[in-house]
C-alpha cells in the first residue's frame, strides 16, 4: 500500500473529519471531509493506502465517522505508537486495521525517512515498511485474538452476518 505520513501526536477525530461532514449519508461525501483543509491534498488520490501517525491517534470524541472517512478515501491501515481506546474499537469493528507499534520501533520508522510502501501481515502481526531504496524492515504490532478475528473477516458486520 502507498503511504501518507501525519506523524504528529494526538490527532483527534475533529481533525480527521470536521463536524460539518458528520451529517452526510453517502460514502463519497463522508470521504471528502477527511482531513479537510491543507492536509487533504496529501491524501493519495486513489487506491489503497496506509497512514503513519503519531501517538494517541483518534483521540477526542467517539465519532465513528472518523473511521468511515478514512475507509471511504482508501485508507486500509493506520500505524501509530498508540490509539485512543474508542477509536481503536470503532476501527476494528469497521474493518480498518490498527497497528500499534512499540515506541522504539516508531523512532526507528521515523528515522527511515522516505517510506514508499507498507504491507500489513495480519497472520504474523507485522508491518513491513519498504523504503525508497526498496529495503524492507518489519515491525511487530499486537492485536487481541478478538481484534485479529474481526479484522481478518472485514469488520464486525461481516462477522455477525456470517454467524
Amino acid at each position: 500500500m502507498r503511504v501518507m505520513r501525519m506523524t504528529q501526536n494526538n490527532i483527534n477525530t475533529d481533525q480527521i473529519i470536521p463536524g460539518e461532514f458528520l451529517n452526510h449519508l453517502d460514502w463519497a461525501s463522508i470521504g471528502k471531509g477527511l482531513f479537510h483543509g491543507e492536509v487533504a491534498a496529501s491524501i493519495p488520490a486513489d487506491g489503497e493506502w496506509a497512514l503513519l501517525s503519531g501517538d494517541n491517534f483518534g483521540c477526542g470524541s467517539s465519532r465513528e465517522q472518523a473511521v468511515w472517512a478514512l475507509l471511504a478515501r482508501g485508507c486500509r491501515a493506520v500505524v501509530a505508537p498508540s490509539f485512543a481506546r474508542i477509536f481503536r474499537r470503532n476501527a476494528v469493528y469497521c474493518g480498518l486495521v490498527v497497528a500499534p507499534i512499540g515506541e522504539d520501533d516508531w523512532k526507528q520508522l521515523q528515522a527511515m525517512g522516505s517510506v514508499a510502501q507498507i504491507h500489513i501481515h495480519m497472520d504474523s502481526q507485522q508491518v513491513e515498511v519498504i523504503d525508497s531504496q526498496e529495503t524492507g524492515t518489519r515491525f511487530a504490532f499486537a492485536l487481541t485474538p478478538f481484534e485479529q478475528y474481526v479484522l481478518e473477516h472485514g469488520g464486525w458486520l461481516q462477522v455477525a452476518m456470517s454467524a
